[in-house]
C-alpha cells in the first residue's frame, strides 16, 4: 500500500472519530439540559426518555474502557455502597438509581476525558458557549423585560411552585422582588431558581483563569459573568461565591511565603469586610430567603440529632424530604437525612479523589452543595468535571482553558 493511500486512511479515520467525539459532546450537553434544574425538566420531559439517554451515555463509556486500574477502585466502593443500600434499606429504587448513575457517569466520563484529548478539547469548547449562552440570555433578558415586558407571560412551568414566573421562550423566566418599594425581575434563564443559576455562574467565575487563556476574552468573561450573578439577586448565590474566595486565601495564606502573605491578606480582609456588610445588611435580612432558610436547616438538623444508628448509616430513605415543605434548604442535609452518612461519606470522598488535591474546587463543590441539591443534577457533574481538568492541566502544562 503507498504512503498517500495510508494517509488517506488515517485522514478517514481522524475525521470520523473527531465527528463522533464531537457527537458526545452534543449529547451530554443534551443530557444535562434535560434534567432539573431546567425548568422544563420535570413536566415536559418523559423520565423513560432520560433514562434511556442516560443508558446510553453509560454503555458508550462502559464499551470504551472498561475499565482504569485507579477508577475500579472507586467504582467497586461505589458499587458496594448501592448493593448496601438497596439490601438494607427500603428506598425509591428507580429514584436511587437515577441519582446513582450521575455519579456512575461522573466516574466514567472524568477518565474518558483525561485520557481523549479531542473530546476533552470539544467538550470545554461546548461547555463555555453554554456559559456565554446562558450570561447573553440573562443581560438580554434584563434589558427586555425593562423595555418590553409584555413580551414576557405569567406561567407556572413547576408543579406546585411558590415561585410565580414570568418567562418567553427565548430569554427565560424571571421573578419578580420587592426591595422596599423597588420591583425589580430576578433573572434565572430556564432555571427553576435563580440562585441555582447564580451558583452555577459562580462556579466559572471563581475559575475562570483555567478556563479562558487570552487576557481581553477573560476580562469581558468576567465581566459578563459578574453581571450575570448581580441580575440573579440571589445572595445565597452572592455569598457562596465569596465564602469560596475566603476560604481558598485562607488556605492560600498558610501555605505562602512571607513575601505572599501581605498581597493575600489584603484581598482576604477586603473579601471579609465586603461579606460582613452583605450579611449584616437590613436587606439581607428583609428581601432574602436566609431566615426562611436556617428555620429549615434548624428542623433537619433536629432529625439528623434524632437519628438511630441504622438512619444514622442508611439514612430515612429517599422520598423522605418531600414529606417537608420544600426540603430542608441545603443539598448536603437532605442527602444526609435521605441516605444515610455512610452514603455521603462515600460520595464525598469519590469527589476528593477524583479532584485529587484541587482543593479550591471542593470547598466550593461542598459550600453550593449546603444550599442547593446540586448532587442530583448531571449539570453540577458535568461542570466540575469541565472545570477540574482545565485547572489540572493549565498545573501541569500552564494551559486548560480555551484560547481562541
Amino acid at each position: 500500500m503507498s504512503s498517500t493511500a495510508e494517509n488517506e486512511i488515517i485522514k478517514r479515520k481522524f475525521k470520523s472519530k473527531e465527528f463522533f467525539n464531537y457527537f458526545f459532546s452534543l449529547l451530554l450537553l443534551f443530557y444535562i439540559v434535560i434534567y432539573p434544574p431546567y425548568i422544563f425538566a420535570e413536566n415536559y420531559i418523559n423520565p423513560l426518555f432520560r433514562i434511556s439517554i442516560e443508558f446510553i451515555i453509560v454503555l458508550y463509556l462502559l464499551l470504551v474502557h472498561f475499565l482504569y486500574k485507579r477508577l475500579k477502585i472507586l467504582l467497586l466502593l461505589f458499587l458496594i455502597m448501592i448493593f448496601i443500600k438497596i439490601f438494607f434499606v427500603s428506598i425509591a429504587f428507580d429514584t436511587f438509581v437515577s441519582r446513582a448513575n450521575k455519579i456512575l457517569i461522573f466516574l466514567l466520563i472524568y477518565k474518558y476525558i483525561e485520557q481523549s484529548f479531542e473530546t476533552d478539547y470539544y467538550l470545554k469548547k461546548i461547555y463555555i458557549f453554554f456559559v456565554w449562552i446562558l450570561m447573553f440570555q440573562l443581560v438580554i433578558g434584563f434589558f427586555i423585560v425593562n423595555l418590553m415586558p409584555s413580551l414576557f407571560k405569567y406561567h407556572l412551568l413547576i408543579k406546585d411552585s411558590i415561585y410565580p414566573y414570568y418567562g418567553n421562550y427565548i430569554f427565560g423566566n424571571f421573578i419578580y422582588k420587592y426591595f422596599g418599594g423597588l420591583r425589580v425581575p430576578r433573572m434565572c434563564g430556564f432555571f427553576t431558581e435563580p440562585g441555582i443559576l447564580a451558583s452555577f455562574l459562580g462556579l466559572n467565575l471563581v475559575f475562570c483563569n483555567s478556563l479562558i487563556l487570552p487576557k481581553r476574552k477573560r476580562r469581558f468573561f468576567i465581566l459578563m459573568l459578574c453581571t450575570s450573578v448581580i441580575l440573579t439577586f440571589s445572595f445565597t448565590g452572592i455569598i457562596a461565591i465569596i465564602s469560596s474566595v475566603i476560604i481558598s486565601y485562607s488556605i492560600d495564606f498558610l501555605r505562602s511565603d512571607r513575601a505572599l502573605k501581605r498581597k493575600i491578606l489584603l484581598i482576604f480582609f477586603t473579601v471579609v469586610v465586603v461579606l460582613l456588610l452583605l450579611i449584616s445588611s437590613s436587606l439581607l435580612l428583609r428581601y432574602s430567603s436566609i431566615n426562611d432558610r436556617i428555620m429549615r436547616y434548624i428542623a433537619g438538623i433536629k432529625l439528623v440529632l434524632n437519628m438511630n444508628l441504622k438512619t444514622f448509616l442508611f439514612g430515612y430513605g429517599i422520598g423522605f424530604v418531600g414529606d417537608f415543605d420544600r426540603g430542608f434548604g441545603s443539598g448536603i442535609l437532605n442527602l444526609v437525612i435521605e441516605q444515610g452518612f455512610l452514603y455521603f461519606g462515600v460520595l464525598i470522598y469519590i469527589i476528593k479523589k477524583v479532584l485529587k488535591d484541587n482543593y479550591r474546587l471542593l470547598v466550593y463543590v461542598i459550600i453550593i452543595n449546603l444550599a442547593f441539591d446540586f448532587f442530583a443534577w448531571p449539570l453540577f457533574w458535568f461542570s466540575i468535571t469541565i472545570v477540574n481538568l482545565a485547572i489540572k492541566k493549565q498545573q501541569m502544562l500552564g494551559t486548560g482553558g480555551i484560547s481562541e
